[in-house]
């Protein structure tokens, strides 16, 4: 039931104190017998300035009359101590101004002062052996000069009065606000600036606008506020602050009732100690600070906060009363914000839910721990701020839940927000977006999988994590499912390995226009990331100093994004299948190729680091510049270097390792090393008597063969050599190339001269394989043969007319030659009368 303080209550009051038949008087300064009433003059016991209807006759003050300022307005001075019954400032054109000639006068008023619809001053002190009431739609103002002050109880019953110097209530006992009216503190930039009488507020006040209002300044309220009605409103104006500094706790006598806190702008409103059984209401645009100077906040039920409403808290009690169970809605988001000061656990019990409108949890400094956020209707919900936060709790305390349905959790500001930190239950199905700062995951000990994101998609999900200048700090040795794709916006984003020792692995693909990060974990030890999806984001890439990026985890998936990459740690491609990257690699970093695979760099790069083929092929492929920047390249054992572009620093094979000028589209091309050659492995090229001759190594430093039984391997990809063929595979002599073994183009037998130019020729063509048997089995031909080349290729021509160019005849299968250079081959016949047949030789 609601409890109002009614104006026909206090009208019976006022009745009761005018009952003593006070007469009415009117000013009238000019002593015209009422033909000019008001304006300005002095109120006094001495002139004839009251007009009774007859007359003009003096001011006696024993006789308890009531007082009429009514015509035009005008200044009206007290120089002696005055005593009326009321004051009526009712039909005055103008605002009157009651003020004391030497600020030691004082007006007594017995009943009541009604402002009528006007707004009046009163700058002197106002006393009341009772109770004051102050009646009509305006507003008293008690001044900042002469003393202007309230003695005793007072009650607004209508419009109101506005307290603007620091005694204006000081003797008051108490202040009573009606529903419809309001007690003004206003401050400006001198005037009042504590407040100290207790007050007890029903209703919403004028228009809305507070019961209790702060229109300017910064008061500091030390009396006790009550609330006298459910639902009642105290309002901070744009730029001004209510401090509620009271010692005794804002109450509502134990009638449970919400309290409404409102403001225009960037008004706030303090609260201290609060013990209300309702819900403490936030409506916007306005703040309200639930803490102050280190004053624990009691009670209330829960908290709403509309949209644009802050609402600042600092400890675990700035929610009120901790529910005795979990209570989903302990506040209300409406489109309002939560701003967290300070270092504290919120209670397990606590629950914060948004609506349609969403909202935010801004922790500015320090670190929140646990909380349980939950979404109406799937609404997205923001965590912002430079602090901390722990919606997984810590060590020993409840882990808190997030469930926005499909809503988006979206991160700004630059604090951390660990979704993993206690492992959470959370549900969020939608997105994840970091506009700023970082979030943290946790991971699944079993499995791997990121498990704060709750259920992973069943379907691809290609903005399931949105990275706009924000950051994911993932632990231990973690996987970020294939199925949530990550996009990154224009500000770019970051993924972070933040322990040590582990690896993530980012399985989902990037996509989007922006750039990405890959740092030192926060631990400082070498941390390492792999992408295993399928990436096209258009930025750039980095790579942090002591930090690993692997493109692949060994198997045939994984690629960087479309734009250059600048390596200040270390880049490995570990990937089988075929891979181009053609972005430029700058840094100080260095590039490894492992796995079975080959990648082919084609951009003119520029990193200072090394670069080591351990496994697959290599293939560098740019136009300009350096395709390995200005490091060494080394090649290992069972791995190849190759390509048709230039190489900027000294290249060593090592043993086992093989150097292969061209690529499979051009296998007679040419590999430039602008720089020194140490080849302790093998070499393979391929050769063709006509234009171009063979693929080729130009070295343009010093050139070395520093193996033992290592081998030039040739292939020949033109027609049948012939003796006296000569082919240039370096551009100048090899020191130490005359041990080198040269073998294939099936059986030429070759002359080395690599140590003297860099050529091999040919000395003898391989002999022609013999076809010496034939035999006919059902509808199949059986051939075979001997003198062909030890496990060399073969192809078996044919045709139906003897005559025809062997330009012309059909290659009817491709084979190879036994250890021994002997085959066997069966083809199936057609009803052809006769068939020729040919061995041709690669």
């Amino acid at each position: 039931m609601k409890h109002f303080l009614s104006t026909a209550l206090f009208a019976t009051i006022f009745s009761a104190v005018s009952s003593l038949q006070a007469a009415p008087l009117y000013w009238d300064p000019s002593a015209s017998t009422g033909t000019t009433l008001g304006g300005t003059g002095n109120w006094d016991e001495v002139g004839n300035f009251w007009y009774n209807g007859t007359a003009d006759i003096i001011w006696a003050s024993a006789n308890g009359d009531d007082a009429y300022f009514t015509g035009t307005a005008g200044t009206v001075t007290l120089t002696s101590s005055i005593t009326a019954g009321n004051l009526y400032f009712t039909n005055a054109t103008g605002s009157y101004v009651l003020t004391n000639a030497t600020g030691a006068e004082v007006l007594t008023v017995a009943g009541a002062i009604d402002t009528g619809g006007g707004e009046h001053i009163i700058g002197a002190p106002i006393v009341n052996s009772s109770t004051l009431n102050k009646n009509g739609g305006g507003r008293l103002h008690l001044p900042v000069d002469n003393g202007a002050t309230l003695f005793g109880a007072v009650m607004i019953n209508q419009g109101d009065v506005s307290v603007e110097n620091n005694n204006g209530a000081g003797q008051s006992t108490s202040i009573t606000v009606a529903d419809g009216a309001a007690l003004v503190l206003n401050g400006g930039t001198s005037g009042l600036t504590s407040f100290n009488p207790n007050v007890t507020i029903y209703g919403s006040g004028i228009t809305n606008s507070g019961a209790l209002r702060n229109l300017s300044g910064v008061t500091t309220f030390n009396g006790q506020i009550i609330l006298g009605a459910n639902n009642s409103v105290i309002y901070a104006d744009s730029g001004s602050s209510l401090v509620y500094n009271g010692t005794t706790p804002l109450t509502d006598n134990g009638n449970n009732y919400n309290l409404i806190i409102n403001a225009s702008g960037s008004g706030n409103v303090h609260l201290g100690q609060i013990s209300i059984g309702g819900s403490l209401i936030l409506k916007g645009p306005g703040s309200c600070y639930s803490y102050l100077n280190s004053i624990t906040p009691s009670a209330w039920k829960s908290t709403y906060i509309s949209q644009g409403g802050t609402l600042y808290v600092e400890n675990n009690n700035g929610f009120g009363t901790q529910p005795a169970t979990l209570m989903t809605t302990n506040v209300l988001l409406d489109g309002g914000t939560i701003n967290s000061i300070g270092t504290y656990t919120m209670y397990a019990t606590d629950g914060i839910t948004v609506t349609t409108n969403g909202g935010t949890l801004t922790v500015a400094s320090g670190t929140l721990t646990s909380c349980n956020i939950y979404s109406q209707s799937n609404a997205s919900f923001t965590i912002g701020g430079a602090g901390s936060s722990r919606p997984g709790g810590a060590a020993g305390i409840t882990a808190g839940t997030i469930n926005l349905g499909t809503g988006a959790l979206i991160k700004t500001g630059g604090g951390d927000c660990n979704l993993g930190y206690a492992n959470p239950s959370l549900e969020i199905y939608s997105n994840l977006v970091v506009n700023g700062g970082s979030i943290s995951f946790n991971y699944d000990v079993t499995s791997g999988q990121v498990t704060s994101l709750g259920a992973v998609p069943s379907t691809l999900n290609a903005s399931n994590i949105v990275l706009n200048g924000g950051q994911l700090h993932v632990g231990h040795t973690t996987t970020i499912g294939a199925m949530r794709g990550i996009y990154v916006g224009s500000g770019g984003g970051t993924i972070e390995d933040v322990t040590s020792g582990g690896t993530v692995t980012v399985a989902s693909p990037i996509i989007g226009p922006g750039s990405m990060n890959f740092p030192l974990g926060k631990s400082g030890s070498t941390t390492a990331v792999t992408l295993t999806g399928n990436n096209s984001y258009a930025g750039t890439t980095t790579v942090g100093a002591s930090s690993t990026l692997n493109i692949g985890s060994g198997g045939s998936t994984g690629t960087l994004g479309a734009g250059n990459t600048t390596d200040n740690g270390t880049l490995v491609f570990n990937r089988t299948g075929s891979y181009s990257y053609g972005g430029v690699i700058s840094g100080s970093g260095t590039v490894t190729k492992n796995a079975a695979g080959t990648v082919t760099l084609t951009g003119a790069s520029t990193f200072t680091g090394n670069t080591t083929v351990n496994a697959g092929m290599l293939l560098i492929n740019n136009t300009s510049g350096s395709g390995t920047g200005t490091g060494t390249v080394t090649v290992q054992n069972n791995a190849t270097l190759g390509g048709t572009g230039s190489i900027g620093g000294a290249v060593t094979v090592n043993a086992g390792g093989t150097l292969a000028p061209g690529t499979a589209n051009s296998p007679l091309g040419k590999l430039t090393i602008n720089n020194s050659l140490t080849l302790a492995g093998n070499l393979a090229v391929s050769v063709n008597r006509t234009v171009p001759t063979n693929s080729l190594v130009t070295v343009t430093g010093a050139l070395a063969n520093t193996g033992t039984g290592n081998k030039v391997t040739v292939t020949n990809l033109g027609p049948v050599l012939v003796a006296g063929d000569k082919f240039y595979v370096f551009n100048q002599p090899i020191s130490g190339g005359d041990t080198l073994q040269i073998t294939g183009a099936s059986g030429v037998t070759w002359s080395n001269n690599l140590a003297v130019d860099g050529s091999i020729v040919v000395v003898a063509p391989a002999p022609n394989p013999v076809i010496n048997s034939f035999s006919l089995s059902s509808t199949n031909l059986v051939m075979s043969g001997t003198n062909g080349y030890a496990n060399g290729a073969f192809y078996l021509l044919s045709t139906t007319n003897v005559g025809l160019p062997l330009s012309s005849w059909s290659r009817v299968l491709t084979n190879t030659f036994d250890g021994t250079g002997n085959f066997s081959v069966t083809n199936q016949q057609t009803t052809n009368s006769q068939r020729y047949y040919m061995l041709q030789l690669p």
